[in-house]
C-alpha cells in the first residue's frame, strides 16, 4: 500500500471542510477524487501535498506518517489546474526547474528533459517560450515537469479542465499512457464523470466533505450505495414496489430479484431499459436526439420514464411522438434500495 489516510479532518475558518476521511491506494494505482464543487476533492488532494493544515489525523506514505513534514519534502507533486508555468523560461528550462534547485548535473538534466519531451509528445519544443504554446501544449510541459521530480504520488489538480472535449480527451488519454507503462501511483482532481470513469482504476466520490463510495469505476456506476451516488451519474428512473419471493412487484411490472421480502424503491438508469413494441402502456411524449443517442420521454398514467437509446431506434417507423410502447428492463442492471 503507497498511501493510507486515517481519520482526516480539516477546518477552514471555522468550517469543517473535510470530516474524518478514510483512504488507501496501491502503488501503480490511478484513483479520481471526483464530486460536485465544494464537496471537499481539492482540499483533500492539497492536504496530501501538504498545503493545507490538517486538524487531526495521519497522512502515511510507504508506511511513513507525512503529516508533519514540508510539502517539498513529502515525495509528492500537484499539478494545478492553473499550470503555473515559468513564462520568461524556455520549456526545458522549466521541465529542469526542479532538477536544478536539486543541482543534478547538466548532461543528466539533458537527458531527462529529452526523454520527458518524448513522452509527452513535444520533441523539438526544448527552446520554445512558454507563450508560444497552445493550451494543449502547456499541460504536456506543466505534465513533463512535475515528472522530471521524479514524485512517488503525482497529484492532479483538475489540470485538463480548461481544455476543449477533444484536447481534454487526448490529455486523459496520454496521462493514463504515462501512468500504466511506468506504474505510477496518481491522483486526479475531477468533475467530469466520464473523465473518472474512463481514466480511474477506482473512484472516491465525493459529497458535503465525505468520500460516500470508493469503488472500482464499474461497481460505483453500476451498484451505488444510494440514491445519492446513483444520481450523481446522471438521470435516473425510479419505482417503488415490494419484493416477495424473489419477485420485485410494482404496479405496472416485476422483476426477478435475490432481495429479502419487503418495500423496496428500485433505481433504472434509461440505458437499461429496452422498448417493447408489443406493449402499448406507454405514449412517446418527447424524443431527444443527441448525436449517437436519443432520449424518449415515456408517460403513463401516474409517471414519465426516461429511454436511452441508440440513434438507429430513429430509423423504426413506430417510434413517434404520441405512439404507445411498452417497456422490457434488464434485470441485472437494476439497483436496489431498501424505501424508508
Amino acid at each position: 500500500m503507497s498511501l493510507k489516510l486515517e481519520n482526516l479532518k480539516v477546518n477552514m475558518g471555522g468550517n469543517e471542510i473535510l470530516h474524518n476521511i478514510n483512504l488507501d491506494m496501491n502503488s501503480g494505482e490511478f484513483i479520481s477524487l471526483l464530486g460536485p464543487s465544494g464537496c471537499g476533492k481539492s482540499t483533500l488532494l492539497k492536504t496530501i501535498a501538504g498545503l493545507n493544515d490538517l486538524e487531526k489525523g495521519k497522512v502515511i506514505l510507504f508506511g511513513n506518517e507525512i503529516q508533519n513534514i514540508s510539502p517539498e519534502k513529502r515525495g509528492t507533486v500537484i499539478v494545478f489546474q492553473d499550470l503555473r508555468l515559468f513564462p520568461h523560461l524556455s520549456v526545458e528550462k522549466n521541465i529542469a526547474f526542479a532538477m536544478n534547485l536539486n543541482k543534478i548535473n547538466k548532461q543528466k538534466q539533458k537527458e531527462v528533459v529529452s526523454k520527458l519531451l518524448k513522452n509527452v509528445q513535444l520533441e523539438g519544443f526544448e527552446k520554445r517560450k512558454i507563450k508560444e504554446l497552445s493550451g494543449g501544449q502547456m499541460q504536456r510541459v506543466a505534465l513533463a515537469r512535475a515528472l522530471a521530480a521524479n514524485p512517488d504520488i503525482l497529484l492532479l489538480d483538475e489540470p485538463f479542465s480548461g481544455l476543449d472535449e477533444k484536447l481534454r480527451i487526448e490529455m486523459g488519454q496520454l496521462v493514463k499512457k504515462l501512468q500504466r507503462e511506468n506504474n505510477m501511483t496518481m491522483i486526479l482532481v475531477t468533475h467530469d464523470k466520464n473523465e473518472a470513469l474512463q481514466l480511474s482504476d477506482r473512484i472516491a466520490l465525493m459529497m458535503h466533505g465525505d468520500i460516500i463510495q470508493y469503488d472500482k469505476p464499474y461497481n460505483i456506476y453500476s451498484s451505488p450505495i444510494s440514491k445519492e451516488v446513483a444520481d450523481y451519474f446522471g438521470r435516473n428512473n425510479y419505482f417503488v414496489g415490494e419484493v416477495v419471493k424473489n419477485i420485485f412487484k410494482c404496479h405496472n411490472f416485476k422483476l426477478n430479484c435475490d432481495k429479502k421480502d419487503g418495500k423496496y424503491e428500485i433505481m433504472v438508469r434509461p440505458s437499461s431499459i429496452e422498448i417493447d413494441e408489443k406493449k402499448k402502456d406507454y405514449e412517446i411524449s418527447e424524443i431527444i436526439y443527441i448525436g449517437d443517442f436519443v432520449e424518449l420521454v415515456l408517460r403513463g398514467k401516474n409517471e414519465k420514464i426516461l429511454v436511452k437509446d441508440s440513434s438507429k431506434i430513429l430509423s423504426n417507423n413506430n417510434i413517434k411522438v404520441n405512439n404507445k410502447v411498452g417497456i422490457k428492463i434488464r434485470e441485472e442492471e437494476v439497483s436496489f434500495f431498501k424505501f424508508e
